[in-house]
């Protein structure tokens, strides 16, 4: 019997940029080299579903990515979706303590892009073993978190939507290196 895949969500406010540009990123990262093994969706907090992905947003893509934000309709976030997602990737600090608003219990499994990235290059760094599912390696960040906490500097990702055409390149920036930490040690999981 195959293994359920693991459950990754992005999170933002519109589900329109940044969420839609991770999830979009990540899952044709691990569609390449572990396929089959992650479910990568994403939510807003306050979308609105008239809304599409920018342009600026559309130029920062290429290929399957790009084809893959044209069709994405945005998704209001569930209390459901956060119950089940085995990893929750939020924007912002304010996007983390409103998933743990209406779910608290996924505290152990809910944290900032940017955040979840450091983590991710700790454990690579320090040679920790990833064994099991998606949720135990979470948990075992979620343990190492004040490390990545205690450092200088934010954990949000910037929000280019409503500012000049030059945000998107700086979240771009941000959230591209991100994404490629937080590939890596997904395929570690799914490989160990």
């Amino acid at each position: 019997m195959t293994a359920a895949p693991g459950k990754v969500l992005f999170l933002c406010t519109g589900n329109i940029c940044r969420s839609a540009f991770g999830q979009h990123q990540l899952a044709r990262t691990l569609d390449q080299q572990v396929p089959g093994a992650y479910e990568v969706t994403s939510a807003g907090t306050h979308m609105n579903p008239r809304l599409r992905p920018p342009q600026q947003i559309l130029d920062l893509a290429d290929g399957t990515v790009l084809e893959a934000l044209q069709a994405h309709a945005p998704t209001q976030l569930q209390p459901r979706l956060a119950q089940q997602a085995d990893l929750i990737l939020a924007a912002t600090e304010e996007h983390l303590e409103t998933v743990l608003q209406e779910t608290p219990a996924a505290l152990n499994r809910t944290f900032t892009i940017l955040e979840f990235a450091a983590l991710a290059e700790l454990m690579a760094e320090q040679g920790t073993v990833v064994e099991g599912d998606l949720r135990s390696v979470a948990r075992t960040a979620a343990r190492m978190r004040s490390r990545v906490r205690s450092r200088p500097g934010s954990l949000d990702l910037a929000d280019p939507y409503g500012g000049p055409d030059s945000g998107y390149p700086v979240m771009a920036e941000q959230l591209n290196p991100a994404v490629e930490s937080i590939a890596k040690l997904l395929v570690r999981v799914s490989q160990g």
